[in-house]
């Protein structure tokens, strides 16, 4: 029995093991390679023919692997035909296009086999000009994840699949996505994570791109990264993710942020505008819930009103939590700035790297030197109700600048996301 024993470990190891090299498979997948080393079979078929790889799978037994890889040959013109993985089933599907002149073609039948069975997808390097649509996934019922990279020239999202087990889209360093139809949506109720930045995106590529995969996704969608592209304001969508906690749109030339363009229905952790072109930004933009840290940093900012920043540096205070990263911003320190050095200086740490025009740092400013500033002072050429800075039961109505303090009727307090008095529970920031 011991020497039974011995003998079945040492094949054991002979099959796993060789020296610490890979283990090899026991099917024949050449001229493709295949990798056991992790346990699961990953096979890859790097340059070689798609005629030669779809014979390979006709005449080898049917395998659960862990990963097909495919990088298309030098010249290949052949699309990837029905049924490429013959019985076979794989967990992950990744299309490596060697040439950029490759116009990929995808049989709505490519990997059938795999319908129920793959997690992952992964598109690198590949021309969509002939591919119009995503029906190959279209029956991927388990599909959690789609990669899509260095690629252009999209024209529809049909087929992802509407399944709420895929979480996960990224979309990077690719373009031509000008040429999406607009009423191409796909129904994606279990997105939470949206990744489209490195894409040269203008305003009206990402509204697109937002319409088709993120239109049925605003009570699910959690994270969203559109640094570095060529945006100019806020999408219009983005103030309607209920689920939203991080939010990165560095990089791009936004210059001004709107009236609630930024005011989301629950706590924002992470809100990244840094080195845009934001010059101004328009009162009550950011809503009246908490946000976390806020990078604002390398804009064109000359003022810190209290009507865009109190509400967000109270919530701070309140989770103990928080800062608003003002670093390389030429803010201009007048009486606009009482509110915060003389008024609520308690606030003032959480203002990160602030500094005047002249550099002198915001922590540095003389409290007294504005003690006879007032608290409030109506912005120039907007008209309309605007938070008090020393009590959040009451506002100010401001008409060409003129400005009139008015209290809340009893037990409401000043809701600075719609401008008019509320129940406490809908501003959850008020504790002034």
């Amino acid at each position: 029995m011991q020497v039974k024993c011995l003998a079945f470990s040492l094949l054991l190891v002979m099959l796993t093991s060789v020296n610490g090299e890979r283990a090899v498979c026991t099917e024949d997948y050449t001229p493709c390679t295949c990798d056991s080393s992790t346990g699961r079979w990953v096979v890859i078929c790097d340059q070689v023919p798609i005629e030669q790889v779809k014979v390979l799978f006709d005449r080898t037994s049917p395998q659960d692997l862990a990963s097909f890889k495919l990088t298309t040959a030098i010249g290949e013109t052949n699309g990837i035909p029905e049924n490429l993985l013959g019985n076979s089933r794989t967990s992950a599907i990744t299309i490596n296009c060697l040439e950029a002149s490759y116009e990929l073609q995808i049989d709505t039948d490519a990997f059938i086999s795999s319908a129920n069975f793959t997690k992952t997808v992964s598109i690198n390097g590949c021309y969509f000009i002939q591919q119009r649509n995503f029906t190959f996934l279209s029956g991927f019922g388990d599909m959690t994840s789609l990669n899509i990279y260095n690629s252009r020239n999209f024209t529809s999202f049909l087929g992802i699949p509407s399944q709420s087990s895929l979480y996960y889209i990224s979309i990077v360093n690719s373009r031509g996505f000008e040429t999406l139809l607009d009423s191409e949506a796909v129904a994606l109720p279990g997105l939470r994570i949206l990744y489209l930045y490195d894409n040269d995106l203008n305003d009206l590529a990402v509204s697109k791109i937002l319409n088709a995969l993120a239109l049925s996704s605003l009570q699910s969608l959690e994270e969203l990264r559109l640094y570095n592209n060529r945006l100019t304001k806020i999408p219009a969508m983005i103030s309607s993710f209920s689920k939203i906690s991080q939010l990165m749109m560095e990089n791009n030339k936004i210059d001004l942020i709107s009236t609630r363009s930024l005011a989301f229905y629950g706590e924002v952790s992470y809100l990244h505008l840094g080195n845009n072109n934001i010059r101004y930004i328009e009162p009550s933009a950011f809503g009246a819930h908490r946000f976390g840290l806020v990078y604002l940093h390398q804009n064109s900012l000359t003022h810190f009103e209290s009507y865009v920043f109190q509400v967000m540096l109270e919530g701070m205070v309140q989770a103990g939590y928080g800062s608003v990263s003002l670093f390389q911003n030429p803010i201009e320190c007048d009486c606009h700035l009482a509110w915060l050095i003389y008024y609520k200086r308690n606030l003032l740490p959480f203002v990160d790297g602030g500094q005047c025009s002249n550099s002198t740092l915001l922590t540095d400013l003389n409290a007294d030197a504005l003690r006879d500033c007032p608290a409030f002072t109506c912005p120039e050429n907007i008209d309309g109700n605007f938070p008090n800075p020393l009590s959040c039961t009451s506002y100010y109505t401001c008409s060409s600048q003129d400005a009139v303090l008015v209290e809340c009727p009893g037990g409401l307090v000043f809701n600075p996301a719609y401008q008019l008095c509320d129940w406490p529970y809908n501003v959850p920031t008020c504790n002034f």
